[in-house]
């Protein structure tokens, strides 16, 4: 009788182990990273909302790697830029590229108001990652306000 109650006993407690352990912990879910994208910061790059005076030549710096979990390729860029209602979209496939670096160059409108440059980066895996910066163009500047500089290249230049 002892062996019999020792052998369920044992059947039991494998049975409740094997239940236990077999459970999907939280930490063994995978964290989803988007790709990173930065633009490029110091002297004559937009980084950051700014104003600046009508038909200033504006370079970003755009800065995008994999994210570090799936190291994921880089498939496309979208840049689109907003004003006063219309939008004008570019987008460029990047064709599974391990980094992307480009100082896209262009003009600030001509005419005063606010305009939104956004830059979107996407990967294989389907995440993605978005900034946006608000350009400012006014018909007098105070010193000190906004940054003109000259395009180092021509990505994206068609709008």
């Amino acid at each position: 009788m002892k062996k019999v109650i020792f052998l369920l006993s044992s059947l039991c407690l494998a049975g409740v182990l094997v239940i236990t352990s077999c459970s999907k912990k939280s930490s063994d879910d995978p964290v989803v990273q988007k790709p990173s994208l930065v633009l490029q910061q110091g002297t004559g790059y937009i980084s950051s909302d700014v104003t600046v005076a009508i038909n200033s030549q504006l370079t970003f710096g755009v800065r995008a790697m994999p994210n570090s979990s799936s190291n994921s390729p880089l498939t496309e860029m979208i840049l689109s830029r907003a004003f006063k209602g219309n939008t004008q979209t570019l987008d460029s496939l990047l064709n599974n590229l391990t980094s992307f670096n480009v100082d896209f160059g262009t003009e600030a409108r001509n005419e005063a108001g606010q305009e939104t440059f956004t830059f979107t980066i996407k990967d294989k895996a389907g995440q993605s990652n978005t900034l946006s910066v608000i350009v400012t163009t006014t018909t007098t500047l105070t010193k000190g306000m906004g940054t003109m500089v000259r395009p180092k290249s021509a990505f994206f230049r068609e709008f």
